[in-house]
């Protein structure tokens, strides 16, 4: 799970060949990549806040609840995908805007 801004940019620039016209597909594949893979894990993070937990609910708003599998570790991995989501996208406009994209 990326846990802040800056962890999303380094995940990006650990990714090396950021091509503008490919990064909805790396911010895609990263997002997933960093869901937390065990249950046991994602319910330790929606605990942490009351942020995840809204983030939580708000997944099953948006895929609603047979799009989670009528599942709440789906619905968890869902909310934690979409939060990673935002995270590389909000890096990735700050390394645009600051020029720091390793080409």
């Amino acid at each position: 799970m990326i846990k802040d801004i800056s962890e999303a940019k380094e995940r990006l620039e650990d990714y090396g060949d950021l091509d503008e016209a490919k990064i909805d597909d790396i911010i895609t594949e990263l997002a997933d990549s960093d869901v937390d893979v065990y249950n046991f894990d994602r319910h330790e993070w929606m605990r942490e806040s009351e942020e995840n937990l809204t983030l939580v609910e708000e997944a099953i708003d948006e895929f609603g609840w047979e799009g989670c599998d009528k599942n709440l570790d789906s619905a968890i991995g869902l909310a934690q995908y979409c939060a990673n989501q935002h995270l590389l996208q909000e890096a990735w406009e700050v390394m645009k805007k600051h020029k720091s994209i390793p080409f």
